[in-house]
């Protein structure tokens, strides 16, 4: 278990999901061999890969066992981590109320402990909850890495404090610290603010519906590339944000059905191709841009770049956040025009690019059903319906897309498209998923339909 801990550590910001995979492993073997101590500090560390994986349910659930776990072997440091992980979580999946009483628990144990590492960490979660002591908390933070001097959470704070003060120099710095470690949850829930703009891009690459990119005016579409998988391993590189991944990730989740030599060689030639594709659309040195060293391929420009997933995903997170219902609705707008369609659609069935297509679908249909919901408040009762038929063309088990507009229709008159609607989901969730519509659901038509 020794030797998974440098290697989990290596990878937990740079490819979570391996992480995750190499935190699991190291649960069994804790659980089996080494006693409650490492079972809980590996329960929290696959907590924390499972919530940079973007999977906040699961990191949640995993950080309530580590939570019990720290408590029951009295290890003070360890409870005070998850609690902020906790928060963290909440934060991330817009539950303000809940990640505030994570972090106040966690509060009562810092003043026990005075670690740095602790301290900092709730300075930087505590400014990103309380906007109004914002930029003192972001200044305590500061202070607090620069004396400590870990890169990571000098990164963090030179962030937090570039978005309350607008400081492109605190921004610049934050980027720079923080660029080895890839697109970290804190970071992303920090950076809304400090994204460069459009104009100032050199390279724009687009994955939302048709992948394009476009450098200096010239546009390069899909049919470019020297082939599917070239433009795939492009897609993944670009996806990572700049971090590295090893040749053998690379292998076995692009050529899962051949053996270790044959796929090898085909993700060198592979990688060949989209180097040539980049240099017959852009230019010799745009072959560049794919680095590969030390057994790892990044996206490597030497321009300043933007990815419209990025884009979408930072507009959408604080568009959901704002409490303001006219300002919510205008950010809503922004973020709902910014996706262009869904995720890398044709890879999304293979296994570096599945989640990422289904979390960018899910915050593109939270979107909606927000702004269907702020429509339906203004009784704009048209548009809110609109909003929610896209939803549910989308995700037909979406019950309160469905319960939203069944409203809408009763309102309208429109029975018939009500009975149509409600019939139609239950039979698609009967004979695709064996399940049936929620007691809530039953009610809301019941009450508004029967007799």
């Amino acid at each position: 278990i020794a030797a998974l801990e440098p290697w989990f550590l290596n990878l937990l910001y740079r490819q979570p999901h391996e992480a995750v995979r190499i935190a699991q492993r190291a649960l069994q073997l804790a659980q089996y061999a080494l006693g409650q101590e490492r079972e809980a500090e590996w329960r929290y560390r696959l907590a924390q890969a499972l919530l940079e994986a973007g999977r906040d349910a699961e990191a949640i659930a995993e950080a309530e066992e580590a939570r019990r776990s720290a408590l029951k072997i009295g290890n003070q440091w360890l409870t005070a981590k998850v609690w902020m992980l906790l928060a963290l979580a909440r934060l991330a999946m817009h539950q303000p109320q809940e990640a505030a009483h994570a972090l106040q628990q966690a509060s009562s144990l810092l003043s026990i402990l005075r670690l740095p590492e602790l301290e900092c960490e709730y300075a930087l979660l505590s400014g990103l909850m309380d906007e109004t002591q914002a930029l003192q908390h972001a200044t305590c933070a500061v202070e607090i890495a620069e004396s400590w001097g870990h890169a990571l959470y000098r990164g963090w704070a030179y962030a937090l404090r570039a978005r309350v003060l607008e400081n492109p120099e605190d921004a610049e710095h934050a980027e720079l610290l923080l660029t080895e470690y890839g697109a970290t949850m804190l970071h992303k829930l920090i950076a809304p603010k400090l994204r460069p703009a459009q104009s100032n891009s050199d390279i724009v690459v687009k994955l939302l519906g048709e992948m394009q990119i476009r450098f200096r005016g010239v546009v390069m579409t899909q049919r470019h590339w020297a082939s599917p998988r070239a433009r795939a391993l492009f897609a993944h590189l670009v996806i990572l944000g700049g971090a590295p991944i090893d040749a053998y990730t690379l292998m076995e989740q692009h050529f899962p059905h051949l053996n270790p030599e044959k796929a090898r060689v085909n993700l060198q030639t592979v990688i060949s191709a989209a180097r040539r594709s980049l240099r017959k659309t852009f230019g010799e040195r745009a072959g560049d841009w794919i680095l590969y060293e030390n057994g790892v391929y990044r996206w490597a420009p030497t321009y300043v770049w933007r990815l419209d997933l990025h884009d979408f995903e930072a507009v959408a997170r604080d568009a959901l956040a704002i409490a303001d219902p006219e300002a919510q609705l205008a950010r809503l707008n922004d973020a709902i025009n910014l996706y262009h369609g869904d995720l890398l659609a044709e890879f999304a069935h293979e296994s570096w690019a599945s989640l990422s297509h289904h979390n960018t679908r899910v915050l593109f249909l939270e979107c909606l059903l927000a702004r269907a919901q702020r429509f339906y408040v203004k009784a704009q009762l048209s548009a809110s319906a609109a909003d929610c038929e896209r939803i549910l063309k989308t995700d037909p088990t979406d019950e309160n897309a469905l319960r939203l507009v069944l409203q809408i229709y009763h309102q309208l008159g429109r029975t018939a498209d009500a009975q149509q609607l409600y019939e139609q989901t239950q039979t698609y969730l009967a004979e695709t998923l064996g399940g049936s519509l929620s007691q809530a659901t039953l009610r809301t038509y019941e009450s508004l339909f029967s007799g």
